[in-house]
């Protein structure tokens, strides 16, 4: 028996995080002149750090209680953004490599969740410019 796709997009994103003040990484966006990739790929190294504060501790606890107690966490998950594998810290324990891949259009991002992540799948994709479905085509081990 197959088991679902679970797809995550975009859960623990900086886009979630409420404040007056500018963001840690809102001189590297003005740098990178409205360049995504490249905005991220100048903080990658430090971006975990940034997301040590009780507010993404408390959004990453709630979004992986969530996943595990609603049935996410069971066969192939597909995290969409998946950034330095912030999510997969807390869901390691519950996703075997053969069950994961995370896409981001990062590649400093994506350098940092291999780091952290080894044999876990991870593939750099432009998501606002693919036409194709970049998960086309990956052979899953069941």
């Amino acid at each position: 028996m197959q088991s679902g796709l679970t797809a995550i997009a975009g859960l623990c994103s900086p886009a979630f995080v409420t404040t007056t003040e500018p963001l840690p990484f809102s001189e590297s966006v003005s740098e990178a002149e409205g360049n995504v990739a490249e905005a991220y790929d100048l903080i990658s190294e430090r971006y975990d750090s940034i997301y040590q504060n009780a507010l993404a501790h408390a959004e990453n606890s709630w979004v992986f209680n969530y996943l595990l107690h609603n049935g996410f966490l069971r066969g192939h998950v597909l995290d969409l953004g998946c950034g330095t594998g912030l999510l997969l810290d807390w869901c390691k324990e519950w996703i075997p490599p053969s069950c994961y891949l995370g896409l981001d259009v990062s590649p400093g991002m994506l350098a940092q969740a291999r780091r952290k992540h080894a044999g876990y799948q991870f593939a750099q994709v432009d998501l606002d410019t693919t036409e194709e479905a970049p998960w086309t085509g990956i052979r899953w081990a069941l």
